[in-house]
C-alpha cells in the first residue's frame, strides 16, 4: 500500500519536472522568436513617436480652441501666425502669438481653456493618419519598444491615446510638462530612458521643426512625415516622406545601417 500511495506522487513529481521542462523550451522558443522579428529591423531597437500631426491630424483642434479662447481676451489670432507654433507648448504658443500681451495668471489661465476646449472636441474626431495604426502593430508585433514622446499635456495625451485606443501599443509615455520643451532632447531622451535603450537606436517619428530639431539634439535618428510641413519648410533630417502608409521595412534597416 505505501508504494501503491507514493505512486501519484511520484507521477506528478514527473509531471511537474516535465512540465518545467516544456516551459523552459516554450519560453526559449518564444525568445528565439522575438529576437528574429527584431532582426527583420537591424539595429533598430525602440521607436519614439510624436502625437499631434503624426499620430492623427489635430493641428485644426489646436487652432480653433486657441483661437475662440483668445477670442474672450479680446485678442485674435490668425491661422497664419498659429502654424509656426504647432508643436510647441501651449505656453510657448500664447507668448509667441501674443508677445507681452497677457500677464503670467492670464497665460495660465488661457492655456487651461484651451486644452479643455480641445479636449472635448479630439475626442470625437481622433482618427490615426494613413499607415499608423499598421505601423505600431507592426513594431509591437517586432518587439520594436515604443515610446509616446509628445509636448503635450497629460490631459491631452491620454485623452487622445483613449480616443485612439492606442495605449496598449506604448511601453511608455512622455509629456513636456514634466521636461523642457522641444528643440530640446529632453523628452526623447527621457523616452529612451524610460526604455532602457540607447539614442543610436532609436527611430524618432516627427512632423514639426522643433521636434527634428529635438531628435538632432539626441544623437537619433529621425523620419519627418510632411503632414504639416512641406519637405521645403523642414530641417535637413534622415528620412522624410509624405506619411507613414509610405514607409517600408528596408527603409529603416537601411537607416540604421548608415
Amino acid at each position: 500500500m505505501r508504494c501503491f500511495d507514493n505512486f501519484p506522487h511520484f507521477i506528478n513529481e514527473g509531471e511537474s519536472s516535465f512540465n518545467r521542462g516544456g516551459e523552459r523550451q516554450a519560453i526559449s522558443t518564444q525568445f528565439e522568436m522575438n529576437e528574429r522579428k527584431m532582426d527583420k529591423f537591424g539595429k533598430l531597437k525602440a521607436v519614439l513617436w510624436d502625437m499631434d500631426g503624426v499620430l492623427l491630424d489635430s493641428q485644426s483642434a489646436h487652432f480653433i480652441a486657441f483661437r475662440e479662447v483668445l477670442a474672450k481676451y479680446e485678442f485674435e489670432v490668425t491661422n497664419a501666425a498659429f502654424k509656426p507654433t504647432f508643436g510647441m507648448t501651449n505656453e510657448q504658443v500664447v507668448r509667441q502669438v501674443s508677445g507681452e500681451r497677457f500677464s503670467d495668471k492670464e497665460v495660465a489661465l488661457i492655456c487651461r481653456e484651451k486644452d479643455e476646449q480641445f479636449r472635448q472636441v479630439i475626442a470625437k474626431e481622433a482618427v490615426f493618419l494613413a499607415g499608423v495604426e499598421d505601423w505600431l502593430a507592426e513594431f509591437k508585433q517586432a518587439g520594436i519598444h515604443q515610446a509616446l514622446a509628445s509636448s503635450g499635456s497629460w490631459e491631452n495625451i491620454y485623452t487622445i491615446l483613449d480616443a485612439l485606443k492606442a495605449r496598449p501599443y506604448f511601453d511608455a509615455v512622455v509629456s513636456g510638462e514634466d521636461c523642457a520643451s522641444k528643440p530640446d532632447p529632453a523628452v526623447f531622451l527621457r523616452a529612451a530612458e524610460k526604455l532602457e535603450v540607447s539614442p543610436s537606436t532609436c527611430l524618432v517619428i516627427e512632423d514639426s521643426i522643433a521636434g527634428i530639431q529635438a531628435a538632432a539634439a539626441a544623437s537619433m535618428k529621425c523620419l519627418a512625415v510632411t503632414t504639416t510641413y512641406p519637405l521645403e519648410k523642414l530641417p535637413q533630417t534622415d528620412l522624410v516622406l509624405p506619411d507613414l502608409a509610405a514607409l517600408k521595412v528596408e527603409m529603416l534597416v537601411e537607416l540604421f545601417e548608415a
